[in-house]
């Protein structure tokens, strides 16, 4: 990740026309293979919105009938969390349903993690905490079967937040622990 953070800053007008050139080109699977990259390059370089007015441009091909549902999954993955990172909790949520949907329809689990971890966060802002931990529990349980460190932690993270929130503290630091 940090090699690919690197690269895209030092070349981020390449990377901006080629995403426009593949919108363009309708390359949904390039798009899609490029999403989640371009995705953690503007949200952790606290650039959300930049980055959501450029994976916009996609959103009239993951409108289309005959759209590919993994890579348009995954763009509309990156979509939701961007949404989120700007607080727009109805548009992300949204957008994490459709990513959802065609997540399992394509069988893309890494995907499918992403978008319940969108949604619990958004539910757990909204103060549905007992349905955060339900849908961020789902998003663990598939993360711990796709034995993907990174989306385990995160979504261990999140049940602690949401499990602190409902004073359950002594499962909040089991939560934390592990």
């Amino acid at each position: 990740d940090s090699e690919a953070q690197q690269s895209i800053d030092a070349d981020l007008e390449n990377h901006r026309a080629a995403w426009q050139w593949a919108v363009a080109q309708s390359a949904m699977s390039l798009l899609g293979a490029s999403s989640l990259t371009l995705m953690r390059f503007f949200e952790v370089r606290g650039r959300p919105a930049e980055g959501l007015a450029l994976f916009k441009a996609a959103l009239p091909l993951c409108a289309a009938a005959d759209a590919p549902a993994g890579p348009t999954a995954d763009v509309l993955c990156a979509i939701a969390y961007l949404q989120f990172r700007l607080y727009r909790l109805d548009e992300a949520a949204a957008s994490a349903r459709r990513a959802l949907k065609l997540a399992r329809d394509a069988r893309r689990k890494r995907t499918l993690v992403r978008c319940l971890n969108v949604l619990g966060l958004c539910h757990w802002h909204w103060g549905r905490n007992r349905e955060a931990l339900r849908i961020l529990d789902q998003s663990w349980r598939h993360a711990r079967g796709l034995h993907d460190l990174r989306a385990g932690t995160t979504a261990l993270g999140n049940l602690a937040t949401v499990a602190k929130s409902l004073g359950h503290y002594e499962r909040a630091g089991e939560l934390m622990l592990q």
